[in-house]
């Protein structure tokens, strides 16, 4: 007779479904921890509504729908993400908007005693999303001041208003993040396939890509990989291009800040360099060798062959630098709850 979990040196053993939730937690991703704890959050505010002794029956009925929109957030937020899904983000728009809606709702039915309560959040939520020339937000503020900061019931539907368009204001920043991170993604494969196809053209078909360089001095060419004309020149070319674009790419971190949102951008920025460094170090030394380059005479050693292939990596950077300016202005378009409203304020005013 089965008579619970069993017992061993180190203790009790967990049965399996709490060890396999377990292991469902481990490689769930920070935005939907994140999301299921603000959904563990307002199940508690509906829950304190739900419990008052007089409701009527109209919020009831909108009290239920409230909770199908929180069971759908959870739902959507502890779903394994698919790769069509992180690519559109429809498991990150279904979460919060879910999420967004249910703040809402409850906004608008909350007792006329927690309002107070309400005031500090919806004030920091429309300050982080709404530009001070927002009307709504004028308006908002305007309200609050005079009730002494506390949100009352006659300017409750403004309030609701004004947290909506904070709310779509977030979602719209969000969609941006992604669409760049996308443009990022796209842009990766491109130029991966693009270095792809050179190292094998250049392994099957050595003499179109010939990377050797005839001196009258030298009775031997010089090429990257020896004195004769190999296969391996195209693939060790872009390795010492790739090499050196990681390096100035892990350089170039220091300019970018973190970000809160599900899509890696600066990931992205920097998975976009390796590439990139590969191929440019391939077209830099074709320039040279095609005498395109002015001052540059040709290369007498393997040597300074590969030095070139790396400068040419590494020159990848002034291209890129533009696209992390970009991405940095992207990101701090983004305003979550870290950041100071004097900052935002500046930035939109």
């Amino acid at each position: 007779m089965d008579k619970g979990p069993r017992e061993t040196d180190e203790g009790p053993r967990e049965p399996g479904s709490r060890r396999a939730r377990r292991r469902s937690r481990g490689g769930r991703a920070s935005w939907r921890e994140r999301a299921l704890a603000e959904i563990a959050s307002l199940e508690y505010a509906l829950e304190r509504i739900k419990s008052r002794r007089f409701v009527a029956a109209a919020k009831r009925t909108k009290l239920d729908g409230v909770e199908r929109q929180l069971a759908r957030a959870r739902e959507a937020a502890a779903d394994k993400s698919t790769v069509k899904a992180a690519w559109y983000g429809s498991d990150v728009d279904a979460t919060w908007s879910n999420i967004h809606q249910v703040e809402v709702e409850l906004l608008q039915i909350a007792p006329s005693d927690e309002l107070k309560w309400w005031s500090a959040d919806v004030l920091a939520r429309v300050r982080q999303h709404l530009p001070p020339q927002d009307p709504r937000r004028r308006a908002l503020e305007e309200r609050l001041t005079a009730s002494g900061q506390r949100l009352l019931p006659d300017f409750r539907e403004l309030a609701v208003r004004a947290l909506k368009a904070a709310h779509g204001a977030e979602e719209s920043e969000r969609a941006r993040v992604r669409s760049f991170r996308n443009c990022l993604f796209g842009a990766t494969v491109m130029m991966t396939c693009i270095a792809v196809a050179f190292a094998v053209w250049g392994a099957a078909r050595p003499t179109v890509f010939d990377m050797c360089f005839h001196d009258a001095r030298q009775k031997a060419p010089a090429c990257p990989t020896g004195n004769k004309l190999s296969s391996w020149d195209v693939l060790t070319t872009e390795a010492v291009g790739l090499a050196t674009a990681a390096l100035a790419g892990a350089a170039s971190l220091r300019r970018i800040q973190g970000t809160t949102t599900p899509y890696m951008v600066p990931m992205s920025l920097m998975m976009l360099k390796l590439p990139a460094g590969a191929v440019a170090a391939v077209i830099g030394l074709l320039l040279v060798r095609g005498s395109v380059v002015p001052g540059l005479s040709d290369l007498d050693t393997p040597g300074q062959i590969l030095a070139w292939a790396a400068i040419f990596g590494a020159a990848q950077e002034a291209v890129t630098h533009q696209v992390d300016r970009r991405g940095q202005e992207v990101l701090e378009k983004v305003r979550g709850h870290g950041r100071a409203f004097h900052e935002q304020d500046a930035g939109t005013a």
